[in-house]
């Protein structure tokens, strides 16, 4: 088909309305010669083109899995506006069979411009991945033409600069590319550029202009995101005014918004309680307009565990490995300022970081799953975050001691609000817990939980804090393992023993007495060695009690206990 020919035919069929008809007449011109300018106008169009399939069926990856490779076997070109979106859902090996199912797809620039996107931000880090980018590789060079190849390779040339350093295996991708390249290249290389030059400008801009939102329409748009984001920059600065709330609700809900719905039924569920179907309406909101709601957050934060209210996140959960492009469109964001609780990935903490030191968190209370590292540096930045808990990664400070980062944690300037604080089961000899409940952390600190380390160096750290005194008031725990003491420090100045705690850890029957023998000497001799009377009560959980040596010791000490039943 001549180039020609093809955009009379496609305009036509654009100012009927029929957009699918004329990206169908694209795609056939495009699949005679690959022209770079068809290609290009089909990959503009597809983000406004209606979608008419319905979305892949089930709720496990599994599910939609088996629904993907089916709609895959059609070659319908409406069922890729569907399928592309999963491409890359679960593990590689899923990955890798959609990707085969795509090599007998008729060529489509849609499918190459997503496949240079994903590898843009490669998703799969491992080396048991490379057999399905050399795959996705194989089907991008099925599906290219001269502006994608473009694309490619100036990707493949800014590599050599800055290559993605979350990619182990980037050596071996990058070699496949370049393989890629040059396929793809050869299979191009036949194309003659003709036919290019006999596109009128007028009429390729008129077919744009059909087949994406007219200009009208983008500045409407433009207008009411200009506003939308004033209300935010207002709500922002004012995270507690639910006046300003109020008049965005209404201005979202003249514009038959769902965002303005969710804030209206949210605050009707402070007042009252609300209807059965106004709380489904609620949750259809929260899981079909996350984009809305969210912005640039969306695909940052995680499903679970997010919490909103009056309309706007409180709590959120980030990601084991957030992207860098991801976390840049979302760090300014005025959503920010209405989040209260943020639970970090344990283990990461460079973009983590970024958002704790760049984005506008004034309303932020509680941090949690912190990597030590990265805790450390927040206590001591110039940056002030109005943080009043803080919580630690468990058990991680086995291996990230504090070290010489302590004199960090003692002033804590970058935290003055913190009262409230875990380590983590974090290891602090008496010297260390001395120092840190001494400076001007200790002296504001309600609680200090999370202190860990071998059982039998309790009764040694007790005796240490009994015998210098230091001006903490409030709480402490010790933790090791199944065992737990709780201890406060009064007004006075007078350390106390609130109770112990005995947790049930469950393991194999064969481990169970060995494991129980050995913790139960232990705890007797600690309980042995504390000072009279500095224990009050021994709560235990249920699946203890039947342990005869356990209940032995507990009598032996002379010490009040209750059973309480197993959350396991």
């Amino acid at each position: 088909m001549i180039l020609s020919d093809a955009l009379e035919g496609a305009l036509r069929a654009a100012e009927n309305g029929d957009r699918w008809g004329a990206v169908g007449l694209l795609l056939e011109a495009w699949r005679s010669g690959r022209s770079a300018i068809l290609g290009r106008l089909i990959v503009v169009a597809a983000p406004h083109l209606p979608i008419r399939q319905p979305p892949l069926q089930g709720k496990r990856a599994k599910d939609r899995h088996a629904d993907w490779l089916g709609r895959a076997a059609r070659h319908h070109p409406e069922d890729l506006p569907v399928l592309l979106p999963y491409l890359m859902e679960g593990n590689s090996r899923l990955a890798l069979e959609r990707l085969e199912a795509l090599e007998g797809w008729p060529p489509d620039p849609r499918i190459a411009d997503h496949l240079v996107a994903v590898l843009a931000e490669p998703p799969y880090q491992s080396s048991g991945s490379l057999k399905m980018w050399r795959r996705l590789v194989v089907v991008l060079v099925e599906h290219a033409d001269v502006h994608l190849y473009g694309r490619l390779r100036e990707m493949s040339e800014s590599w050599k600069e800055k290559p993605p350093v979350e990619v182990r295996a980037f050596e071996r991708i990058q070699g496949y590319v370049d393989k890629g390249l040059t396929q793809l290249q050869e299979k191009l290389g036949a194309v003659s550029s003709a036919p290019e030059t006999a596109a009128d400008p007028a009429v390729l801009e008129t077919l744009e202009t059909l087949l994406t939102p007219s200009a009208k329409a983008l500045e409407r748009v433009t207008e009411d995101a200009e506003t939308a984001q004033g209300f935010l920059k207002e709500i922002a600065a004012a995270p507690d005014n639910d006046e300003i709330r109020l008049v965005f609700a209404d201005w979202l809900l003249e514009r038959n918004n769902p965002w303005g719905e969710l804030i209206q039924l949210q605050f009707e569920a402070t007042e009252r309680p609300l209807k059965r179907a106004e709380k489904i309406r609620i949750n259809k909101i929260l899981r079909e307009d996350r984009e809305i709601l969210l912005g640039p957050l969306a695909p940052l934060v995680l499903k679970k565990g997010l919490v909103l209210e009056k309309g706007f996140p409180v709590v959120c959960g980030l990601p084991q490995s957030p992207k860098a492009q991801v976390v840049d469109e979302a760090l300014t964001d005025p959503r920010w300022a209405t989040v209260r609780e943020l639970v970090l990935s344990p283990y990461e903490f460079r973009q983590s970081r970024r958002i704790l030191t760049q984005s506008p968190l004034i309303s932020l209370a509680s941090l949690r799953q912190v990597f030590p590292e990265l805790a450390c540096d927040l206590v001591a930045s110039s940056k002030v975050l109005p943080v009043e808990v803080l919580e630690l990664t468990p058990k991680a400070w086995y291996q990230h001691s504090l070290g010489d980062r302590l004199d960090s944690f003692v002033e804590c300037q970058g935290m003055p609000r913190l009262r409230r604080l875990n380590v983590g089961e974090g290891e602090l000899d008496e010297a260390s817990l001395r120092k840190l409940l001494s400076g001007p952390l200790g002296r504001r600190l309600e609680r200090l939980s999370g202190v860990g380390g071998h059982l039998y160096r309790l009764p040694e750290l007790v005796r240490s804090l009994l015998a210098h005194p230091v001006p903490f008031r409030g709480s402490l725990s010790f933790s090791a393992g199944m065992f737990c003491l709780e201890m406060s420090c009064g007004k006075d100045g007078r350390w106390s023993g609130v109770r112990i705690d005995l947790n049930y850890e469950p393991m194999p029957a064969s481990d169970m007495q060995s494991y129980q023998e050995g913790r139960l000497k232990e705890l007797g001799r600690v309980i042995r060695e504390l000072p009279p009377d500095f224990i009050h009560e021994i709560e235990l959980v249920q699946p203890l009690e039947k342990s005869g040596l356990l209940m032995k010791a507990i009598a032996r000490s002379q010490v009040p206990y209750r059973v309480i039943k197993s959350s396991v």
